[in-house]
């Protein structure tokens, strides 16, 4: 049993070398199969190039070239990997420190699921964390019910391109969608995995990343327009909401 872990980048070395960092005790141990897709970062500072140079020899796999998206990059990590099992950590996001990896191992030998959801914890800008546990399955009607960077998938039922590379912010979520509605078995893994940076693309078009939301329910589990548009009004209004934290605390908790 192996497992790849993808990582996409394009100008953010900070993150990179983050990333890497939250890695390193897996890549010292050969435990994990690490595959760097950059999409052609311009290298402007020494330290930039000292970053590179270190990811380039510690990767399993580092690529530097142009691509058409973060999507696209994607898909060439999926077609790269060759593990049993596939781990999408993007540039700055991190695998959090408690994870064990023998015990996803232990729970993936034992489940046998295309999809293991774990937990995720969420950093703010502001340096405040939160911790998400994943929703049911059941709850992808609504909203992507796992963090992406929390998911394990199951290689050979992503085929060589899984991310629909014409939704430019929500292909994650139409991908796990696909899965759930295909009747792919999913296993819930009430263990951290990652640390997930907000600011990100969906965060910066919140707008544009709630409509191909609403796309994709439209797409996968035929709900109509109006009470899409519903759900889209509801997910805004409880994002602003969560910019409070004792409301993100609490609407964490309960949803």
């Amino acid at each position: 049993m192996n497992v790849s872990i993808v990582t996409v980048h394009l100008n953010d070395f900070d993150g990179l070398n983050n990333t890497y960092h939250s890695l390193r005790r897996l890549l010292v141990s050969r435990q994990i199969n690490w595959l760097v897709i950059d999409g052609g970062s311009e290298v402007t500072t020494e330290e930039q190039e000292k970053c590179f140079d270190l990811i380039a020899s510690e990767a399993d796999i580092f690529i530097s070239e142009p691509d058409s998206g973060i999507y696209d990059a994607m898909n060439k990590g999926t077609r790269l990997a060759s593990a049993d099992y596939v781990l999408y950590l993007n540039a700055g996001d991190e695998l959090h420190p408690s994870f064990e990896l023998e015990k996803l191992i232990q729970t993936i030998k034992l489940k046998q699921a295309v999809m293991i959801w774990g937990c995720c914890q969420v950093q703010y800008k502001s340096g405040s964390t939160v911790g998400i546990k994943t929703r049911s399955p059941s709850w992808a009607w609504y909203g992507m019910p796992v963090c992406h960077a929390a998911i394990f998938f199951e290689r050979e039922a992503l085929g060589d391109n899984p991310y629909d590379t014409r939704f430019h912010i929500g292909a994650d979520y139409d991908l796990v969608c696909r899965l759930v509605t295909s009747g792919a078995k999913v296993v819930r893994f009430d263990s951290l995995i990652s640390v997930f940076h907000r600011g990100g693309l969906s965060d910066v078009n919140r707008d544009a990343a709630l409509q191909e939301e609403n796309e994709i329910r439209l797409k996968n589990f035929k709900i109509p327009i109006l009470v899409g548009n519903a759900i889209k009004h509801f997910r805004a209004m409880s994002g602003r909401l969560a910019q409070t934290a004792w409301l993100r605390n609490l609407w964490r908790r309960w949803i």
